[in-house]
């Protein structure tokens, strides 16, 4: 029986430009789903692991720059 094709780095790469291009565009989430519809294998999670782990790093971004003291988290 032949392995499943796994997902590349560069497919982690495009899901996670096609949702962040998606929201800095103020898109509609259907609209950016569609568009992340090529990339979902049959009977896999990806990409939504992907968008998971991005989502994951958010916080410890933001603890971070509020740890370095700037208000508001700004950076420099």
């Amino acid at each position: 029986m032949p392995g499943k094709k796994r997902p590349t780095p560069d497919n982690a790469v495009t899901a996670r430009r096609a949702l962040l291009d998606g929201l800095a565009c103020d898109a509609d989430i259907f609209e950016v789903l569609s568009g992340l519809a090529p990339l979902h294998p049959r009977n896999d999670t990806f990409p939504g692991e992907v968008l998971l782990h991005l989502a994951a790093g958010v916080p410890v971004r933001q603890a971070c720059r509020d740890l370095d003291g700037r208000p508001g988290g700004e950076t420099p």
